[in-house]
């Protein structure tokens, strides 16, 4: 694992907008029809929710990824304008592709999605993207497009940039064990409990398998909802509680956690203040509607804080 130092972040990753159902009494069920109290669009995606927390930060932010194209794709730029995110090497889809859209429906304590995936994750501006000399940390932010373009991982270490992975669900990828080869490279490792259950094919208490999980990524962080988070090096596993606070919207809760521990890490405090950080930018994700709305809000202090 390199040493991280502070600098630019490249977040990398697929771009959809979002269709948030809120205030729905229920899930829904096949057969049967559910009403929610409220729609509305979003930019989503982890590596634009990521982002956009940094850039909360004063963070320097860049963004490698492909703009629907439409309607969908005119409030996802609209969002990136606004959170004051360098887009220059995002690229929009041509008008032919479907668009890449969510469905995602919260509950007070968890989300169901639907979604379109369309075209490529990375658009191929990806290598003047890590050519940015400002550049001292890549952020890919689910397992599906290191999986689609794995020399990602090699491409940041040529260039001594720290890499850190969200996992993300992926049906087809969570279970199998080619999978985790992916994490040959990657210094920080940021998934929640059930992914990485599903992707070790963990039964039992986590910290059974820490030599395993270890053998393939250096440190590992568990997101788990209201019971915190957990951090695993060789070391040790660090816990750290969950902030109450009130649930709104689960959404990119995550995205905004891996922002506030990427932060705190490439600025060198000590992993439980990372830890920390990230459980305060998830706790304020979780009072807004929409994945990076928690960003717009934000207080400085929440993760800077830890950066004196």
């Amino acid at each position: 694992m390199i040493v991280p130092k502070a600098g630019k972040v490249l977040c990398v990753g697929r771009l959809y907008c979002d269709l948030v159902f809120s205030g729905a009494p229920k899930m829904p069920v096949v057969g049967e029809e559910v009403f929610a109290k409220k729609l509305s669009t979003h930019a989503g995606g982890g590596a634009f929710i990521t982002a956009a927390y940094l850039v909360s930060a004063d963070q320097k932010v860049s963004l490698c990824s492909t703009i629907p194209s439409g309607p969908f794709g005119e409030v996802i730029e609209a969002e990136i304008q606004k959170s004051g995110i360098d887009s220059s090497q995002c690229l929009k889809a041509s008008a032919e592709m479907s668009p890449q859209v969510t469905v995602a429906i919260p509950s007070s304590n968890d989300r169901a999605f639907l979604t379109n995936r369309s075209g490529l994750a990375i658009p191929n501006t990806i290598t003047v993207a890590m050519d940015d000399s400002e550049l001292s940390h890549l952020h890919i932010a689910e397992l599906a497009t290191l999986s689609e373009f794995p020399k990602l991982t090699q491409m940041a270490k040529d260039r001594g940039l720290t890499i850190s992975l969200d996992c993300s669900w992926d049906e087809s990828l969570i279970d199998k064990p080619t999978s985790r080869e992916l994490l040959k490279g990657i210094d920080v490792f940021l998934p929640n409990e059930k992914e990485l259950r599903a992707l070790f094919c963990i039964k039992d208490e986590v910290a059974n398998h820490q030599n395993e999980i270890l053998r393939h990524v250096p440190v590992v962080v568990v997101k788990r909802g209201k019971k915190g988070a957990d951090l695993i090096t060789e070391a040790s596993i660090i816990t750290d509680s969950a902030i109450p606070c009130e649930v709104k919207d689960t959404i990119g809760a995550g995205d905004a956690f891996n922002a506030g521990f990427i932060f705190s890490w490439i600025n060198g405090r000590p992993l439980y203040e990372c830890l920390r950080a990230g459980n305060l930018n998830g706790a304020e994700a979780i009072k807004h509607i929409g994945g990076s709305r928690g960003a717009e809000n934000l207080s400085q202090t929440l993760i800077t804080e830890f950066s004196a």
